[in-house]
């Protein structure tokens, strides 16, 4: 029993402190203002008390209101959160494969990757390096356009959709971005490979 209300408080607090932030926000600079009217005389000794008072209840009496309205509504998110478990537990396994073919391919394309310039080398002919550099970084400027071509082309639509689907059955986690569709290079491609992975983790079993 204890780890289902353990559950619901943790869903409580992390909405209720989503939906407050704007509200302290305002209540701080509320405070700041009645401050500076004190200051500077336009709010009476005598009158402190009951301003204070008239600042404060309104505040308070939002907070609770959205803290109970978080925790009558906690109950029912993680019902569907609970519906969704199998079909979360497929998803599972869907996102390991995706992980690992993206991890692969990252490999081994880092394996049959263009040596990379020198710049200057010595007993060489400057010239000749110069050209033979020049050479070799368009080669790497090629694979590297290859490379993130057939990313985009293989994976970067199920990566997404993949991505989309988590944020969607964890609000807590961010929406995909362009770092997972458009990737700047092998490196970012082997990132989102174990990304994927690690998100994996986070889906509970059935």
């Amino acid at each position: 029993m204890w780890p289902y209300y353990k559950r619901v408080l943790e869903a409580v607090w992390i909405d209720f402190k989503t939906a407050t932030k704007e509200q302290m926000l305002g209540a701080l600079l509320a405070i700041a203002i009645l401050i500076c009217q004190i200051i500077f005389g336009v709010v009476h000794k005598d009158d402190v008390r009951g301003s204070v008072w008239s600042l404060v209840w309104p505040y308070l009496g939002l907070l609770f209101a959205l803290f109970f309205w978080h925790l009558l509504r906690a109950p029912y998110k993680l019902s569907l959160i609970d519906a969704n478990l199998p079909r979360a537990t497929t998803f599972k396994a869907e996102l390991y494969e995706l992980a690992e073919a993206v991890s692969k391919f990252a490999f081994e394309r880092s394996e049959n990757a263009p040596a990379q310039p020198v710049l200057f080398s010595f007993g060489s002919n400057p010239m000749q390096s110069l050209a033979e550099s020049n050479a070799k970084m368009e080669a790497c400027r090629k694979w590297d356009e290859g490379t993130l071509g057939m990313y985009e082309y293989r994976f970067s639509r199920k990566v997404v959709t993949a991505v989309e689907k988590l944020s969607t059955m964890n609000p807590a986690l961010p929406a995909p971005d362009d770092f997972w569709q458009h990737p700047k290079n092998c490196n970012s491609i082997k990132a989102i490979g174990k990304m994927l992975a690690n998100l994996g983790d986070q889906i509970v079993d059935e």
